[in-house]
């Protein structure tokens, strides 16, 4: 199927934000980087939805991404974009969803399918303890991260804590600290100014064992 000059400048456009940020662009950043209006950006990436080109969750920000039927038109190489299955990813150990834990250095392998369309490194995570419960990650589950040092308000992130401490929280940056929110009233907020993020959470795999 045809697509107009536009809807393909889109695609493109779109292909490059992912490629250099390894996340989505919002509408707002669309339009900024086409020199269109916002409506004129979502009417055409409603369009491409249609078609298939582009598929998004809804509710989530930052979601909408490209299909497998995008990428072979404008040429991308899918497999930079999903995970190669084959050796799979590696598994860092445990990471504490609760008070922060020693981190742990293991050699095994977590295979997954090619399910997480991300790019960049990356690496699993057993999760231990229920502060995170608040956004269904359960103790047994595995997070999936992007190495990566940099997080924005907001993320779930593998923090460490003191050097030597790993947690999973909510990031969040304020004047004077670091804030690291667990989703369970249970558990209180750390205030840290010696933090490291390690990585961005950026799927989950559920154990319902």
């Amino acid at each position: 199927m045809q697509l107009t000059p536009v809807k393909m400048n889109i695609l493109e456009i779109f292909a490059n934000f992912q490629r250099e940020k390894h996340y989505s662009p919002t509408m707002k950043e669309l339009a900024e980087l086409l020199g269109k209006s916002r409506t004129t950006v979502f009417e055409h990436c409603t369009a491409l939805r249609k078609k298939g080109y582009l598929s998004a969750s809804q509710g989530k920000v930052r979601s909408l991404r490209l299909t497998a039927k995008a990428e072979k038109l404008i040429g991308e190489d899918c497999s930079e974009n999903e995970l190669d299955d084959s050796n799979g990813i590696p598994m860092l150990g445990s990471v504490a969803a609760g008070f922060p834990v020693e981190p742990l250095e293991v050699g095994e392998k977590l295979s997954i399918s090619a399910q997480f369309n991300t790019k960049g490194t990356l690496f699993a995570l057993k999760v231990s303890g229920e502060s995170m419960i608040g956004d269904n990650i359960f103790p047994g589950d595995y997070v999936i991260c992007r190495h990566t040092s940099e997080a924005k308000n907001g993320d779930i992130v593998v923090a460490l804590v003191d050097e030597n401490e790993a947690t999973l929280k909510r990031f969040y940056k304020d004047k004077n600290c670091i804030r690291l929110e667990p989703s369970n009233d249970e558990y209180e907020t750390l205030r840290v100014t010696n933090c490291a993020v390690k990585g961005v959470v950026t799927g989950l795999l559920r154990n319902i064992h």
